[in-house]
């Protein structure tokens, strides 16, 4: 869903790979906000999108108050196992110039009560890249970024990926949700994507 780039910063501002070059070319540069707190999920978005914000808890509640009688549901979470490929399978209705993509992780015991903010991602960066260091806070998960710039000079080079994937930390256990960006190059906006995953419990047994 679309929404303002550089999670995880709360105000607008140059872009995080390349600022001054990544800009949209308005004059002045418009400044789309990143994700507001309780909407990160959604890009920011507040309109039906929103709901996919919502807890378990709360989506069943919606379930209930628009649809009585259904049998009521919470999010469906994908098994993964510790140290593996994640993959994501992408269908563009428009595409970009990517910047590349970008993926978070919420921290061990994250607020599952609540709809997420950035509290919840505020635990190790497990890669690093030009922005994000390594022993920063941030929940960075994993980071594939392309150096080529300025993005009008490689149209071939910067179009989005049609699959892309990270490795699953290795020290990660239960239900965590995944925040993975697609940044845009010649925009303020990246595309935001989440997934609830649950890391197999029968590896912490080992």
């Amino acid at each position: 869903m679309e929404g303002g780039k550089n999670f995880p910063d709360l105000e607008p501002g140059l872009a995080h790979d390349f600022p001054g070059v990544d800009e949209p070319k308005f004059d002045p540069a418009s400044a789309a906000k990143p994700p507001a707190d309780g909407f990160i999920l959604s890009g920011g978005q507040t309109d039906n999108r929103r709901f996919v914000n919502l807890t378990d808890n709360g989506i069943v509640e919606e379930i209930k108050k628009q649809n009585p009688g259904q049998q009521d549901e919470a999010w469906p979470r994908l098994s993964v196992k510790r140290g593996e490929e994640f993959k994501v399978i992408w269908f563009y209705a428009a595409k970009h110039l990517t910047r590349g993509y970008r993926w978070f992780i919420t921290k061990d015991g994250w607020d599952e009560t609540t709809p997420i903010t950035r509290e919840d991602f505020k635990g190790k960066n497990y890669v690093a890249d030009k922005h994000f260091k390594i022993d920063s806070q941030d929940g960075l998960m994993w980071s594939d970024i392309s150096d080529l710039a300025p993005a009008d000079q490689y149209h071939t080079e910067l179009q989005p990926k049609d699959i892309t994937s990270a490795t699953l930390p290795s020290d990660k256990s239960g239900h965590h949700v995944i925040l993975l960006a697609w940044i845009i190059a010649e925009t303020d906006k990246a595309f935001y994507q989440a997934f609830d995953v649950e890391f197999d419990a029968s590896e912490s047994e080992e």
